[in-house]
């Protein structure tokens, strides 16, 4: 395998390029035919694109509908007869057809076969071929009203292009909906889409009885409803996401319903609510209450909340206590605590008890089988789902056509008749309650090495705001009509504008006016090119904030810290990286986050929950986004040291601190102190105290560090210039290094920091060098530049300057304007830049990478704010 940051690299070599797109063999059918009830609808669809293939089952009819044609038929004629006049079916027979769109004829002529008169037609309107099922796939259609009527086969799998909606309307049930709950928001709510951002998605048919359970989820409200007979899930067309949690989980805490009388007669289930603590509401009882009792004000006088406080709770669902004499005292007992005096009870039918959160479900089955499982269209399937506390029943939903489950034993069987990759949600039950997992269900199916791309599609967005992201989906058709997403290359007519990466992501630039864009993908594989065009306006304006995503690891050791990533969503489906206005935790004491957006918690010996939340304004709009992290003490495994400085060049004679950060495999991070070693002439004391030599040249030193925990020990290696003459420069940027030369990784922190800064990193004045200075009031929104300068060596046969898009691709220059890496950046603002990782740094020995901000490319070079930050040993 590739290095990681080799293989952005090589993107921009052509002999390594081709290796990357030496595509793999097409697969099986991925999507099912499509019944004979949407027939008419999906024809209807598809008849002005000449070409294109559907695949209908169809019973074979002697009469019932007109015909115009003789193979080809009219559009519009019926589709039973005409496949018993085109010798593909028989009458009372049922068999999957090919159905492809051809040019409208002059003349469609009637003839007699099979038992079947047709009638002929003057020629006009679009015509359609018939004939016999070669095992392809049919295209995402855009009909959504077509679900109802595809619910006659249980595990259909169907692709649709949707632009999510989250004001579509109603729909019922999480991760699986009824069959009459939009699309448009379903794929919102299980977060599939964003709210405006329109994609191919996959659905998957169910059938039967079922309850659906309501819930919120990424800003939709979805509805509980009682046993219907046809659902459907939905996924991402790479089947990527996961499943919701179950409501009442704690990853997924239902809104607090001020008393608790609905969930009497679940005795020993454990539920998590989302509450905000009160003084205000009645209570009666002490530590265990009666069902009728205030949730909020239970929460503060059993001490689990601050009135004011919002935050998860726990919530232990108890039968009712009995009073068996008279006089006796009441079972429920008065007191106060916290603020909140409750009231004595006698008899009652329903009791809970308030605890802080730890993720224990009660007498709730937990599932406890594997996350995936492998099979082939070919051969049998079986899983068996696990639980704990005896569960009565076991479901799964999302299961392709061919698998099925036994709700007694849990065990999914079958022979799938679809291939791809599947998540299914599995649930798990008993009087108390139920829970789910999510697991994904990998079918592969008949290699085709022979398959060659016969054409290629695209599906994005038309426009885009400035600075924004969204996703373009690319999907070839093979010649055994297998059709698959792909990954091709792309080129842009006008990169400072906008431009794709490797995955697939369009991201756009600044610009100063609606600027169009054609954007052309090529995807190559087993000798065949297949080509196809997008074309995208970038508008110079700014879309409606509609959302916040919070993102993270959510389990993280004592004293560890993580990452966070703060995505604003807008209303027309793009994205972008912002920088929270404000961070909140649920418990300050539990830990802080610092201006780089890294979390770090408590030492403590106790598991513990805190909740993160962000907040963010952007145009007189404020939304918020939230996540649970929770600090679970146990084993975890040092698989990497990370060497962090102020910077990478530094001035003679001068000091810096070094830290060290052990990362270990939850993917938390720790402060640690290494052994240090150096050459070049510079010191560096145990704590990491780092003093450059004395020079008039310029010169390096080499730092090496080791840290040894437990039975494992890492090392990592740092790069320091020491400039005779250092320039000033209104940057900073903190250098992260992991690994040695042979397995290296490099980030860089950078914030742009404001004229009126005294003095910079090397005690010199943060000023810019040129003429040209930033405005200082109605400032322009910053672009940020990434550019390497490599010398000649493996990689490349002459020196050579590259420089890092929007996309994460290494483009080698070819004069200005150039792609920024980064737009719309204030002054003290940390930036990440994830240069690369896993890469044998020698390969590149004694590339320089220079980071620098500007209005435009030109007025950075101008005012002179731009540093080198780092040299590759």
């Amino acid at each position: 395998m590739l290095p990681k940051f080799a293989c952005r690299w090589l993107v921009c070599v052509v002999a390594f390029l081709s290796i990357a797109l030496l595509g793999s063999s097409a697969s099986a059918r991925s999507t099912s035919p499509l019944p004979q009830s949407v027939a008419s609808y999906a024809v209807d669809e598809f008849k002005a694109q000449n070409g294109a293939v559907l695949y209908i089952t169809v019973t074979g009819a002697a009469a019932g509908g007109s015909t115009w044609g003789s193979n080809p038929y009219t559009f519009d004629s019926n589709l039973a007869t005409a496949a018993v006049h085109a010798g593909v079916v028989a009458v009372g027979a049922t068999k999957v057809v090919k159905v492809t769109v051809v040019p409208g004829l002059t003349q469609y002529p009637g003839t007699t076969a099979n038992g079947i008169t047709t009638t002929s037609y003057p020629g006009g309107i679009a015509g359609i071929r018939i004939d016999p099922d070669d095992g392809g796939d049919n295209p995402a259609m855009s009909n959504t009203g077509n679900l109802p009527l595809l619910s006659a086969v249980s595990g259909g799998v169907y692709r649709f292009l949707v632009t999510g909606n989250a004001r579509a309307g109603s729909i019922w049930g999480t991760n699986v909906y009824t069959n009459d709950s939009p699309l448009a928001a379903a794929v919102v709510h299980a977060g599939v889409l964003a709210d405006g951002q329109t994609g191919v998605v996959r659905v998957v048919i169910g059938t039967g009885q079922y309850k659906f359970v309501g819930s919120v989820s990424n800003g939709v409200s979805s509805n509980d409803y009682s046993d219907f007979p046809s659902w459907y899930s939905v996924a991402t067309d790479a089947g990527t996401n996961a499943v919701l949690p179950f409501p009442g989980m704690y990853e997924s805490p239902i809104p607090d319903p001020g008393s608790l009388g609905n969930y009497r007669g679940r005795n020993g289930a454990a539920l998590y609510f989302k509450v905000t603590g009160s003084t205000t509401g009645g209570v009666w009882g002490t530590g265990t209450y009666t069902d009728d009792s205030n949730l909020a004000t239970a929460a503060v006088h059993s001490g689990v909340l601050r009135a004011g406080q919002e935050g998860i709770v726990k919530v232990r669902i108890e039968q009712g206590l009995t009073l068996y004499y008279m006089y006796s005292p009441p079972v429920y007992t008065a007191s106060t605590a916290n603020g909140v005096t409750s009231n004595s009870y006698g008899t009652f039918g329903g009791s809970f008890s308030v605890s802080a959160p730890d993720r224990d479900m009660g007498d709730i089955p937990r599932l406890t089988s594997a996350s995936s499982a492998i099979g082939s269209t070919s051969s049998a399937f079986s899983y068996r789902a696990t639980a704990s506390m005896n569960p009565l029943f076991y479901g799964a939903t999302g299961l392709p056509e061919g698998l099925s489950i036994d709700s007694s034993s849990g065990i999914i069987s079958g022979t799938p008749k679809i291939s791809g990759n599947f998540p299914v949600q599995l649930l798990a039950g008993n009087a108390a309650g139920q829970s789910n997992a999510s697991m994904v269900i990998k079918i592969s199916g008949p290699v085709s090495n022979a398959a060659t791309p016969t054409a290629l599609s695209l599906v994005g967005p038309s426009t885009i705001q400035t600075g924004g992201r969204g996703t373009i989906v690319a999907s070839a058709r093979y010649s055994d009509n297998s059709i698959r997403v792909v990954y091709p290359s792309w080129i842009s007519s006008d990169r400072t504008a906008a431009t794709v990466g490797a995955d697939g992501v369009l991201a756009a630039g600044t610009v100063l006016v609606n600027t169009p864009v054609t954007l052309t993908a090529t995807w190559t594989e087993n000798g065949a090119v297949v080509q196809a065009i997008l074309k995208v306006t970038v508008v110079n304006s700014t879309a409606a904030l509609s959302g916040l995503r919070l993102a993270g690891v959510t389990k993280v050791q004592p004293g560890g810290k993580i990452r966070l990533t703060t995505t604003a969503l807008y209303a027309d489906g793009s994205t972008r990286s912002v920088a929270p206005t404000a961070y909140t935790l649920s418990n300050s004491a539990l830990g802080s986050v610092n201006a780089k957006g890294e979390l770090t918690v408590a030492s403590t010996n106790q598991q513990n929950t805190v909740e993160v939340g962000a907040s963010y304004t952007e145009g007189g709009i404020s939304k918020s986004a939230s996540l649970t992290i929770a600090i679970t003490p146990g084993i975890t495994t040092m698989v990497r040291l990370s060497l962090v400085g102020t910077r990478g060049a530094i001035g003679s004679g001068r000091t810096m601190n070094l830290g060290a950060e052990a990362i270990y495999d939850d993917e938390s991070r720790k402060t640690v102190t290494p052994i240090w070693s150096v050459k070049g002439g510079c010191t560096i004391t145990p704590a990491g105290l780092f003093t450059a030599t004395t020079v008039v040249f310029d010169t390096t030193c080499a730092l090496t560090a080791s840290y040894t925990e437990g039975a494992t020990t890492t090392s990592a290696q740092y790069l320091v210039v020491v400039e005779g003459f250092p320039l000033p420069t209104p940057i900073q940027a903190d250098v992260e290094a992991r690994g040695t030369w042979e397995n290296y990784g490099l980030s860089i922190w950078v914030s742009p920091q404001p004229p009126s800064t005294p003095n910079g990193v090397d005690g010199m004045p943060l000023t810019a060098r040129g003429t040209v200075k930033p405005a200082t009031s109605n400032r322009p929104v910053y672009k940020l530049f990434v550019a390497t300068a490599i010398p000649a060596g493996p990689l490349l046969p002459v020196p050579s300057v590259f420089f890092l898009d929007r996309s994460k691709s290494w483009q080698r220059t070819l004069g200005f304007p150039i792609a920024e890496y980064l737009s719309g950046v204030a002054n003290d603002s940390f930036q990440l830049i994830d240069l690369f990782d896993q890469l044998d740094s020698t390969l590149i020995s004694g590339t320089k990478i220079y980071v620098g901000y500007g209005i435009t490319d030109e007025e950075m070079i101008q005012s002179g704010r731009f540093r080198l930050v780092y040299q590759i040993q």
